[in-house]
């Protein structure tokens, strides 16, 4: 199974934001992370077009949104064994 993790352009700012406040994260933050979002556009038209082609029914990609990290994270049958 293949899954892209979708979040938004305004809550990857938002993650940003909390990185440079959290002393214990704000290595995982650099100045091209935020000049690489000037290219948002073009990336997400960019990972839909791969996502489009190599997608098939036998293997199929699983856009999940992302932004409430619950979501993605919720346990599943698979995950708990249940």
């Amino acid at each position: 199974m293949k899954f892209f993790l979708h979040i938004s352009k305004e809550e990857q700012l938002a993650r940003f934001a909390e990185r440079l406040e959290d002393p214990k994260r704000n290595w995982k933050i650099s100045a091209s992370d935020y000049s690489e979002r000037a290219l948002w556009d073009a990336y997400i038209e960019a990972f839909e077009d791969v996502i489009s082609a190599i997608s098939t029914h036998e293997a199929p990609w699983y856009v999940i949104p992302s932004n409430h990290k619950w979501f993605p994270q919720y346990p599943s049958p698979a995950r708990t064994g249940s």
